[in-house]
């Protein structure tokens, strides 16, 4: 099985195709970069908002890349065609934001890169575990692609529809209004996108006050949710208060939860796959 494996990894990723498309990728992210960075001048009370709306169409336009890979696995025949497309996915977007880095325009440390880099992983890893649990329970892995389409597809779009479900849960008092809006803000690939900016960007010598805050700057998530209303940033990296439990963050919770049940899923297709083609008459 581990040499169907590298032999299916071995043909996707070594592909001509795909090859110039990391290439591609790269110089587009540059590009991205250099023209956010003339449309969204950098100001001193928002220094990274160039890196953040370059990063952001990044995010979007990988998910239909990753869609369109998981597109492909779901009508091939072949095993482990899943896990290639998550990591054919991920090496694109970190060429994408390897030539937003080396541009400067987003004047950004590789650590915030390197975060944004491991929530895009987590994220499709998340993607890709949703399809192939559904693919398992319905066995129809096209259906299943098309269900998490529509679920990606809300999850990106929370900012402009959560509101409603938000406020009507504030009124009540329990579990669910607190839960709602923080699993809005880590569910939502934008909105966790801008928590990670908020927490960990920034230049070294950039204030604290001074980074940009989709709550509560104008025209942002606080015009749709009301400034009554609470909308806390996960934690991004893992944390370790005195005296408090250890909290594992967004992006070590998206890796831990995703990616051995992607791995699982995939050793199961790997033999359903084997099996159907051991059957006699076949």
């Amino acid at each position: 099985m581990i040499r169907t494996l590298l032999l299916t990894l071995r043909d996707e990723l070594l592909r001509t195709r795909f090859v110039a498309a990391l290439s591609v990728s790269a110089i587009a992210g540059a590009l991205l970069a250099l023209g956010t960075k003339e449309l969204i001048p950098s100001r001193p009370n928002s220094p990274h908002l160039a890196g953040i709306a370059a990063t952001t169409v990044v995010l979007l336009l990988l998910q239909a890349f990753a869609f369109d890979n998981f597109g492909s696995a779901a009508r091939s025949s072949r095993a482990f065609t899943g896990l290639a497309a998550w990591l054919k996915s991920v090496l694109i977007a970190g060429a994408a934001l390897l030539g937003i880095f080396v541009t400067g325009a987003a004047s950004e440390s590789p650590r915030i890169t390197l975060i944004v880099w491991a929530y895009c992983a987590g994220f499709i890893g998340l993607i890709g575990t949703l399809w192939a649990l559904l693919s398992i329970t319905t066995g129809q892995r096209i259906l299943a692609l098309q269900i998490v389409l529509v679920l990606a597809v809300l999850a990106n779009t929370a900012l402009f529809w959560s509101r409603g479900p938000i406020t009507a849960f504030s009124s009540l008092q329990g579990h669910w209004s607190q839960q709602l809006p923080e699993a809005t803000m880590k569910l939502s690939p934008p909105l966790a996108l801008a928590g990670a900016w908020h927490q960990e960007g920034g230049q070294e010598n950039t204030r604290e006050g001074s980074r940009f805050d989709i709550i509560r700057a104008p025209l942002t998530y606080d015009v749709w949710i009301g400034s009554y209303q609470t909308v806390p940033y996960p934690e991004v990296l893992p944390r370790s208060p005195s005296g408090a439990p250890f909290n594992p963050g967004l992006l070590l919770a998206l890796l831990i939860w995703s990616m051995p049940l992607l791995l699982l899923t995939e050793v199961l297709n790997a033999r359903r796959l084997r099996t159907s083609k051991n059957k006699p008459g076949r």
